[in-house]
């Protein structure tokens, strides 16, 4: 199977999350994104969280607004800085320090950081507790968190593998979203949301073939990128958002055979991307746009017969995710870009005819594959990727005639899983994948 036609509708649907910076605070809650640092910029940062560890352990339970004023500062660090078990630890105990609206922003800030571990039920839990918070006031600052919330639902539903979840989710925040952005025509946050909704109900139009329909939802949000970042082309979100409205507009125009329209927008969205970055190098989230456009145009190259620019895209997405996963070893997104990255030479090395060439790769991209399976069994799309991984090294084998790797390959398939069941006994797709395992060394034995 080919592991970045599901997964890259996963980095669409990250990637282009909507920022949720409000007038009250101007605080920017997009934790999709931590910025990418230095080493100097972490060992930095490193020093404040400690400067502020200790100036927390020195207040007293009854100095609340001295702990309020510190908790803002110490949990975004910790974030930018990938650690985000301690950055759980100050959010909750923040949380409960407030009431009513200060919640909320907390809650969406909680929520992205166990998405951020892999801890999908959690981030569930919370951001269903947001939306019902949210639900209680009837106003449009309510329903604006509400559609907030209800994307941040559906994401996980997709990651999951909830289509049908995932799009109740993505169409009432469409709803909320052309009710608010129709009342303030003006107002370019509500505008965004709603170019994001429809963003998110074409990407799920596309994977489920209904292009048609993901043609008429891309097209309603180019409309509104292209007015929002001509009217603001100082803005890096807008025009990050016009680059990101190409690039779904070359997936389905690549989805319906038309290649050279997808390499127009494809080239379209790089060169947005390579112009952000430049501008603001420190940017994570801009750098995993550039990994996204590298690996789609090596993904057209390849359909096109063009092995040498394919090789060449893949290598420049390689370099940049193996940088990220480096600089942030928590993040599960990074990790699976990094592997998705391996993924694809691998897959570039047997286009080529190089099986062996091939295997060190598939090998990289299991491991880390497995690695992330093990923290996050509720994750559909690492269940896939696994089995993916799995499959290619398989066939590598077989063609290579190296029957002792493919037995050992196997055998380690089967303690995968059972250590899988171990862990999580009750989980029927894990019994139904050992069984599976089992089958093939006993048919090999056989």
């Amino acid at each position: 199977p080919d592991l970045w036609s599901f997964r890259s509708l996963y980095l669409d649907l990250t990637v282009e999350t909507e920022t949720l910076a409000t007038e009250t605070t101007g605080r920017s809650l997009d934790t999709n994104a931590s910025p990418h640092l230095s080493s100097d910029q972490r060992a930095q940062n490193a020093a404040e969280i400690r400067r502020l560890e200790q100036k927390l352990r020195a207040l007293t339970p009854e100095e609340v607004e001295l702990r309020l004023a510190i908790y803002p500062e110490l949990t975004e660090l910790l974030r930018n800085n990938g650690t985000y078990d301690r950055a759980i630890i100050y959010l909750e105990e923040w949380l409960a320090l407030v009431d009513g609206r200060e919640q909320w922003e907390i809650l969406l800030d909680l929520g992205d950081t166990y998405k951020s571990i892999g801890q999908l039920d959690k981030a569930e839990k919370t951001f269903a507790a947001l939306k019902q918070a949210a639900t209680s006031l009837e106003s449009d600052d309510g329903d604006k968190w509400q559609g907030w919330a209800s994307n941040r639902i559906g994401d996980l539903a997709l990651t999951k593998g909830n289509i049908l979840r995932a799009r109740e989710c993505f169409e009432q925040a469409l709803t909320i979203s052309k009710r608010l952005a129709s009342a303030k025509p003006q107002s370019e946050r509500l505008q965004r949301d709603l170019g994001v909704s429809n963003n998110k109900l074409g990407d799920l139009a596309r994977a489920q073939g209904q292009l048609a329909e993901a043609q008429t939802r891309y097209e309603q949000a180019l409309l509104i990128s292209e007015r929002l970042a001509g009217a603001n082309p100082q803005s890096e979100e807008l025009q990050r958002d016009l680059g990101i409205s190409y690039e779904k507009l070359g997936d389905l125009a690549q989805a319906q055979g038309q290649l050279a329209e997808a390499q127009v927008r494809y080239e379209s969205a790089l060169s947005m991307s390579e112009r952000l970055a430049a501008a603001n190098p420190q940017s994570e989230q801009l750098q995993r746009d550039l990994v996204i456009a590298y690996i789609r145009l090596g993904d057209l190259a390849q359909a096109q017969g063009d092995l040498t620019s394919a090789g060449e895209r893949y290598e420049q997405a390689l370099a940049i995710s193996e940088r990220l996963a480096s600089a942030n070893p928590q993040s599960e997104e990074l990790q699976r870009d990094l592997a998705v990255s391996y993924y694809k030479i691998g897959q570039h090395q047997l286009a080529q005819g190089k099986t062996a060439a091939a295997v060190p790769y598939f090998r990289k991209s299991l491991n880390i594959t497995l690695q992330l399976l093990r923290k996050n069994l509720a994750s559909v799309q690492l269940r896939e990727d696994a089995v993916g991984d799995f499959a290619e090294l398989a066939s590598c084998y077989q063609t290579l005639q190296d029957t002792a790797a493919l037995q050992a390959l196997r055998q380690e398939k089967v303690d995968f899983y059972a250590s899988l069941q171990a862990q999580a006994p009750g989980e029927a797709w894990i019994a139904e994948a050992l069984a599976a395992a089992r089958a093939e060394v006993a048919g090999t034995d056989g």
